[in-house]
């Protein structure tokens, strides 16, 4: 008659409840980290909300004594989105705010809102109140043109012509306007009627 084996097994070794709650804390705390660095939090509604406050970038410039528009790039700058109604880009504070239907469809003929002849543009920014600040002003020419650089920060863009507050020399008939659909500008009569778009210094 044959002996049957005898197997001796071993006791599991029992992992400790302490270590495995330290290593769920370990892994919940990666989770949290690698959604912050996207940017990502999943919002009440189940739906994933992200969040952009600050952006550093480089501001692009376009060189006004080049015919051809040669883009001229600056030092990194932030860029400030956490007022949706006031972008602040290289210090400077831009109105954010949408064209409305009205003033789309008066664009080159009379004035409404945010299409004005320059002199109406000059009294529109010295008067606008917006965004928590009354201190607004009509941008130059230059700040026009690194605006056009950066248009994807912006409320329903459009690719027409700007005013700027330059003028040329002491002309009291003109004014420079720049064209937001390749950033180039043109001196107009300042009986014109363009967009406007204020700035304020921070």
């Amino acid at each position: 008659m044959k002996k049957s084996s005898i197997l001796t097994l071993s006791k599991e070794k029992k992992i400790p409840n302490i270590y495995i709650t330290k290593l769920i804390a370990k892994l919940l705390l990666i989770v949290i980290t690698v959604l912050t660095l996207n940017g990502c939090i999943e919002g009440e509604n189940g739906e994933t909300e992200v969040t952009i406050e600050e952006n550093t970038t480089k501001v692009d410039v376009l060189d006004p004594n080049d015919p051809n528009n040669a883009v001229v790039t600056e030092e990194e700058t932030t860029v400030d989105l956490s007022n949706p109604d006031a972008v602040v880009i290289a210090g400077l504070t831009w109105q954010n705010e949408a064209y409305t239907d009205e003033e789309l469809g008066v664009y080159g003929t009379s004035s409404s809102g945010k299409v004005q002849n320059w002199q109406g543009a000059k009294d529109y920014c010295e008067n606008l109140d917006y965004a928590g600040y009354s201190d607004w002003t009509l941008p130059t020419k230059d700040q026009l043109q690194t605006l056009y650089t950066q248009v994807q920060y912006f409320k329903n863009n459009t690719t027409d012509f700007f005013w700027s507050s330059s003028i040329q020399n002491s002309d009291t008939l003109g004014a420079w306007s720049v064209y937001f659909g390749n950033g180039g500008i043109d001196y107009y009569n300042k009986s014109a009627y363009h967009y406007v778009r204020c700035i304020r210094e921070i």
